[in-house]
């Protein structure tokens, strides 16, 4: 028995209609998670305008960006002979066995201490917050001492003592920020590891020019984390930083 030949017009319908079924099989579970969608939607826009769901976060959010700010500003205070602290600053100071510093350095310090022991290197606190009368007292100090052991002018005495012993409110202690650290691995561990607990070397040598201020790696300046990976990346000392983001 011979097949049927269907007509070419009824072939190619019947393809079309296929076509068509597998067409709209495809479609419609597109379709259904469209409309899903546009019902979440127009739920969700719904419950955010009406008047009981509405809050109004204007106080809180204002808050947080102030305190963020002043928090950040304090953290990149300057004291130096281009940017002296006024008379009238501050810094929020505690007592930790006889050496005062800005209550601000209480955690991530005692971490960085904790890490540094944990990699058997004991790092401790000695020196931290001077006041701007003992910091004057220091500084007239050394500027007899220069002017009768090396025989300077006062002018020339305190030029060169304000790069060793700067005088009241140039000088970092002031802030209750810097702290003064001694090691038992010549400092090693803390320029390796310090900026990960947001401390940064405040005077250093190739930063002389900058700082006007002769190097001391003992001596180290909360700026927070972030600012001090930043720092570090740049290469930059605390007054350079400051002065790139003021810029920005």
């Amino acid at each position: 028995m011979k097949n049927k030949i269907l007509p070419a017009r009824e072939t190619m319908e019947r393809s079309y209609d296929t076509s068509g079924l597998i067409i709209y099989l495809f479609l419609i579970p597109f379709a259904i998670i469209i409309l899903l969608l546009l019902i979440v939607l127009i739920i969700f826009t719904q419950i955010k305008q009406s008047p009981e769901n509405s809050i109004d976060n204007s106080y809180d959010t204002q808050s947080v960006v102030s305190y963020n700010s002043e928090y950040e500003e304090k953290l990149l205070t300057l004291a130096s002979v281009y940017s002296p602290l006024s008379d009238d600053y501050k810094p929020s100071l505690k007592n930790y066995n006889g050496i005062k510093y800005d209550s601000t350095l209480e955690e991530p310090l005692s971490a960085l201490i904790s890490a540094a022991k944990e990699d058997g290197v004991t790092i401790k606190v000695t020196g931290g917050y001077i006041s701007k009368n003992e910091q004057d007292k220091l500084f007239k100090s050394e500027v007899e001492r220069l002017m009768q052991e090396k025989d300077y002018s006062q002018v020339k005495a305190e030029t060169e003592a304000e790069k060793s012993i700067p005088k009241g409110n140039h000088y970092d202690r002031q802030t209750g920020l810097s702290i003064t650290l001694s090691t038992d691995d010549n400092y090693a561990w803390l320029e390796a590891n310090a900026y990960k607990y947001g401390f940064i070397q405040r005077y250093t040598k190739s930063g002389e020019e900058e700082t006007k201020v002769k190097a001391d790696n003992s001596l180290f300046r909360y700026v927070g984390i972030e600012n001090a990976k930043k720092i570090r990346i740049l290469g930059m000392t605390l007054d350079e930083y400051v002065d790139y983001v003021n810029s920005r």
